[in-house]
């Protein structure tokens, strides 16, 4: 567990008579107004997106650490996580789409359908491959179609 150690001073003012406390700011912290930190943000994210364990999963892990994290509070954190690495995606997009060749390739995959319990549909990933520097970038979309490699490549066409 960490512990912020917080210096703590009394100011005495000009006149003498009155004295103000002044006590040390912690540190930044990637989330505003949030306690998660940065290892615990990355050890959600690679435990879910990396390692596949779903959120209902390391909540158990957590519990059975006596640490108690409310789903919606590690959902709210997960989310805004990923804003602070988006520029990260976007450079690793433009990277991958810059090349002199690049592969294309439609995969189809098995999606779960949150309207019909139980049940899927076929969503697609588009997989880019850059064959010179061997970055593959991965872009989801629900149907198939020339229009989403158009889009993802509509600065380089």
């Amino acid at each position: 567990m960490k512990q912020y150690v917080r210096p703590e001073y009394i100011k005495p003012s000009n006149d003498g008579l009155n004295a103000s406390r002044i006590i040390a700011s912690l540190p930044a912290m990637p989330l505003e107004k949030s306690v998660a930190g940065a290892s615990l943000l990355t050890h959600l994210l690679v435990s879910k997106f990396v390692d596949h364990l779903p959120v209902y999963r390391q909540l158990a892990i957590f519990k059975r650490q006596n640490v108690n994290i409310n789903h919606s509070t590690v959902s709210g954190w997960i989310k805004d996580a990923m804003r602070l690495i988006e520029p990260v995606y976007d450079l690793h997009c433009w990277q991958v789409l810059n090349t002199n060749y690049l592969n294309v390739d439609e995969t189809t995959i098995k999606v779960l359908d949150k309207d019909k319990k139980q049940t899927t549909h076929t969503g697609y990933y588009w997989v880019y491959y850059d064959t010179q520097r061997k970055l593959a970038l991965f872009d989801y979309q629900p149907r198939r179609g020339a229009l989403y490699p158009k889009a993802i490549n509509k600065d380089i066409i």
